[in-house]
């Protein structure tokens, strides 16, 4: 009896080793196929300069990730995943604007595997024309300058941007925008600053990498002038009346000072700024007249006053 059963024991043993024999052969040798579904592969849509040759652009599309379930080797596809399948979708055959449905191209790295599914297999892809734009750069002031102290003319390089994409996309921008930091400087600003598109509503629009811009940051100068309050003095030229003395003679200014801006070192050295020459003869009686100010070439003028009024009293 024992021996029967050692017998039996002994070609259980035998059985499994065999059957290990076997699914080992099956897998190392016959490898047979297996079906594997990989999830989340990205699309990639090719050919997109001979689209643009056509003086087209992508301007939408659905379903930017794909599944297939493939079948093959089952040692090949044993490391098979969305980073080593390629979905593409060939744009070459389109020639019109409007919304096309293009079928999704499947790619394996190995050979004899077969796509037996693939969702989506088809997807639209909307088609605009390609249409450009160029925008003048507008400043966003942030902060101040110092007490005293006042912008000059802003100097950006570039002063422009080109703006290239579908006619949709690049019509949305309505103004290109930098910010100029005054950080209360009382010195000249040189600073670079990243350009900022705004649709028509003043909301800044996202980054779109649909969208060509041929530059993506500007520099920036902007010279920083120092303010003063200064006099305004009467000059005349001409005689006064035999009986009146000049000193009798009074002028009143309106305004009666001015307020400049140029650099530091100039400003410093203005006390006044005068008249034009004020005529005098044959003035018999209180009288008003407007005069031109003289104007130092390298200074400028707050509000940009170039005239006052004088009022010329004689004694009576």
């Amino acid at each position: 009896m024992k021996s029967f059963f050692a017998k039996d024991a002994a070609l259980k043993i035998i059985s499994f080793i065999i059957s290990i024999i076997l699914w080992i052969y099956i897998i190392a040798v016959i490898d047979p196929a297996v079906d594997v579904t990989v999830r989340d592969i990205p699309i990639q849509y090719i050919e997109q300069i001979k689209l643009a040759d056509k003086g087209l652009s992508v301007l939408d599309y659905n379903k930017p990730t794909v599944e297939v379930k493939i079948r093959g080797s089952r040692k090949r596809l044993a490391k098979l995943d969305a980073k080593n399948v390629a979905a593409t979708v060939d744009l070459s055959s389109v020639t019109e604007i409007g919304t096309h449905s293009l079928p999704v191209n499947i790619t394996v790295p190995y050979e004899y595997q077969e796509v037996i599914f693939k969702k989506p297999s088809v997807v639209d892809v909307t088609v605009d024309k390609i249409v450009e734009e160029r925008k003048n750069i507008e400043i966003i002031a942030k902060n101040g300058l110092k007490s005293g102290y006042i912008a000059g003319d802003i100097k950006v390089t570039p002063s422009s941007v080109l703006l290239k994409g579908a006619s949709a996309i690049v019509n949305q921008v309505s103004s290109a925008k930098v910010e100029l930091d005054y950080v209360e400087s009382s010195a000249d600003i040189y600073q670079s600053a990243k350009i900022m598109l705004f649709d028509s509503a003043g909301q800044l629009l996202e980054s779109d990498n649909r969208l060509y811009q041929d530059v993506t940051s500007v520099d920036l100068y902007c010279p920083v002038m120092e303010l003063k309050t200064v006099p305004v003095k009467v000059r005349y030229t001409g005689y006064l009346p035999g009986n009146i003395d000049s000193d009798d003679v009074k002028f009143t200014v309106i305004p009666s000072a001015v307020t400049i801006y140029a650099e530091s070192d100039v400003v410093r050295n203005i006390d006044s700024i005068s008249t034009l020459e004020v005529p005098l003869n044959n003035i018999r009686r209180t009288t008003e007249t407007t005069v031109d100010l003289q104007i130092p070439d390298n200074i400028s003028m707050r509000d940009d006053v170039r005239k006052v009024t004088v009022k010329i009293e004689f004694p009576e």
